[in-house]
């Protein structure tokens, strides 16, 4: 490459900003020596405009660049205005409480100001209205005040405490801290989020769940035991424990079938513990020889004479035949022949088996090229082919030579090139007998459309959309006459399908969609009625604190019927009650109710009446004091769970020492 390379211009210089211009590489984006376009002088117009006086500046004249819309001062006369001051000063920053404000006196020409003075702060301007600054709570007191009621200003006045609430704010749940058990109470609580009182209940002890417990499983020949035990507790309920029968041996035919050498058995087999009775030995069977099979000897293996038994497989040699040793023949055997390029080889051979002896070369051949020429490539009308000398033996070749071309052999007939169609020429010309060439092409007219007289429906109409006919060309895809066919009344509905199920007392719909316009039909169906169980479902569990419920369900739905009341269970009868008489005093003792509360005694002078509640007990003893010496008490007791009270103990007589 030679002189130097042309520049360039990357950013084109202005009357505000200069350019810039360097040497560009003709297949990347990278540049190279940089050059700074100095910026162009103003293009003014022609006209020359004025501004009139100011203040402070006399009248001027000047002309605009059109470029960029700098302005030229030509002249300025010495006609200034000078300034035009108020009489009344105006005030520049209003004063707040928070700070000064500010006035001074303004030219009524233009934004000039002089004399400027202090305007002294405003006092605060408090709401009336109180404001809540901090909420009280249960924790502690809260406080409220007058504001200030200029925007920014933060300042209060009469800071007031509001004392502390008694209202503490509980969540909606109780937090279980401990369950009941079968075996104890538990307890729930619930905690003030402010100031974390606390608040207690007791959890009633829930019932034993009582569920089948193996203690022994039995066997065979042993019984077993099983009872009832409480899943959480391992209290076993009482009067629950029961035998579990012996299961008796299942006993199974099994064989065990003799071999040739070792004796077999027949016993029965229990499928339980394994016990086996009534075994049967079965003698062996001994070998059951085959006929002797020889198997001849080879060059290099021995033979063998032997017996194999048909059940087991075990084999009986009699006798062993030595190998024969190879057999060479005295003729060399060809193994591979030799080629025009590579050598081939021969070798004696064993008659008996695949063994060669006395392995010997064989000499290569050389090439056997004829005489005559072979075609290797046909000639065509416009390309040479070939021909060479072949070899007889293999594919090589020598000596190749050129054939020369043809020519094209063109026909006298007139063929078609190309068809003619409803729009365009058609093409015939003499074609090449040999190849695809052809000459004298002569164009033939177009055939111009063929309409048929019927029209064709294009787009079919529907409730929502026109459709469109024509005439359709019979040789192309041209169409005329294309008419709009009116949108039709006639929906085209999918299957029904389920909008809205209907329940037990509600109707519910279906509905089908037109897929063209997209509109609904609908029916309604209606309402199902209730379809109600025929035995009761128990709704809530009665317990010894509480009654349950039963009713009668719908099948389909969450509604019930018949709703009938379910009687608490019945606490047990006070057990292993005694009466102990001491000194003014009887100890009154008991054996504990399962799920009882608490307990109440009963205390008269007399066995059938005059029976007055003396206590009621958490504990299941109590000492009754402050009785009359000699003097006879009759006691009864009874368990409590809540509201329901169990029946009474059976009555006891004491006489007070």
């Amino acid at each position: 490459m030679t002189g130097k390379a042309k520049k360039t211009v990357d950013k084109e210089a202005t009357c505000t900003e200069a350019g810039s211009k360097s040497i560009h590489c003709s297949r990347c984006d990278e540049t190279k020596d940089a050059e700074t376009i100095p910026m162009i002088e103003h293009t003014y117009g022609d006209e020359t405009l004025t501004k009139a006086s100011t203040c402070t500046v006399g009248t001027q004249t000047y002309k605009v660049c059109t470029v960029c819309g700098h302005e030229n001062i030509l002249s300025t006369a010495s006609d200034e205005l000078g300034h035009d001051w108020e009489s009344e000063k105006t005030v520049d920053q209003e004063p707040t409480c928070l700070a000064v404000g500010s006035k001074s006196t303004h030219c009524s020409r233009c934004s000039e100001t002089k004399d400027s003075e202090e305007i002294a702060k405003l006092d605060h301007s408090y709401s009336d209205e109180w404001t809540v600054d901090k909420e009280a709570t249960c924790k502690e007191a809260g406080s409220k005040s007058h504001h200030c009621t200029t925007p920014g200003c933060t300042e209060k006045s009469d800071v007031t405490e509001i004392e502390k609430t008694d209202d503490h704010i509980y969540p909606e749940e109780w937090t279980i801290d401990e369950e009941a058990t079968c075996t104890k109470v538990g307890s729930k609580s619930k905690t003030c989020s402010v100031c974390s009182n606390k608040i207690e209940e007791e959890i009633p002890m829930i019932e034993h769940d009582y569920k089948e417990n193996i203690v022994k499983a039995a066997t065979c020949t042993e019984a077993g035991e099983k009872n009832l035990k409480c899943s959480v507790c391992d209290d076993v309920k009482e009067n629950s424990t029961e035998a579990i029968p012996a299961l008796g041996h299942k006993y199974e035919e099994k064989t065990e079938a003799a071999t040739c050498t070792k004796d077999g058995k027949t016993y029965k087999e229990c499928s339980v513990c394994g016990d086996k009775v009534d075994e049967v030995i079965i003698p062996a069977t001994g070998h059951d020889w085959g006929e002797y099979v020889v198997t001849d000897p080879t060059c290099t293996d021995a033979g063998k004479k032997e017996r194999v038994c048909k059940t087991c497989g075990e084999e009986d040699k009699a006798y062993e035949i030595p190998a024969m040793g190879h057999k060479y023949a005295e003729d060399f055997t060809v193994d591979k022949e030799a080629t025009c390029t590579e050598a081939g080889s021969k070798s004696k051979h064993c008659s008996r088996c695949d063994d060669k002896t006395e392995v010997t070369s064989i000499d290569v051949l050389g090439h056997d090229y004829a005489e005559a020429y072979t075609v290797d490539t046909e000639p065509t009308c416009t390309e040479n082919g070939s021909e060479s000398q072949h070899c007889s033996r293999c594919d090589s070749t020598q000596n190749s030579r050129d054939i020369n071309a043809t020519g094209h052999s063109y026909a006298d007939k007139y063929t078609i090139v190309k068809e003619a169609t409803c729009t365009d020429k058609g093409l015939m010309a003499q074609k090449c007998e040999k190849c695809d060439a052809y000459q004298n092409e002569v164009a033939t007219k177009a055939l111009g459309h063929d309409y048929s007289d019927e029209f064709t429906v294009d787009v079919s109409a529907t409730c929502s959309k026109e459709g469109l006919k024509s005439k359709h060309c019979s040789r192309c895809e041209s169409v005329t006459e294309e008419t709009v066919i009116p949108k039709n009344d006639v929906h085209n509905y999918g299957a029904w399908e389920t909008a809205l199920a209907p329940t037990c007392t509600t109707n519910g719909a279906n509905a089908r969609f037109c897929s063209d316009c997209h509109k609904m039909d609908k029916v309604v169906v209606k309402a199902l009625g209730h379809k109600w169980n025929k035995g009761y479902t128990v709704d809530k569990k009665a317990t010894y604190t509480a009654k349950g419920s039963k009713s009668i369900h719908c099948s389909r739905c969450n509604a019930k019927t018949k709703v009938t009341s379910i009687p608490m269970l019945k606490l047990s009868k006070v057990s292993s009650f005694k009466v102990k008489a001491g000194k003014k005093y009887a100890v009154v003792s008991f054996g504990k109710v399962k799920v009882a509360t608490k307990y109440e005694l009963y205390r008269s002078t007399k066995k059938g009446s005059g029976y007055k509640k003396v206590a009621t007990l958490k504990s299941t003893k109590y000492t009754n004091k402050k009785l009359k010496s000699k003097k006879t008490y009759y006691y009864k007791v009874r368990a409590v769970a809540g509201s329901n009270k169990g029946s009474f103990s059976k009555v006891l007589k004491v006489k007070v020492k």
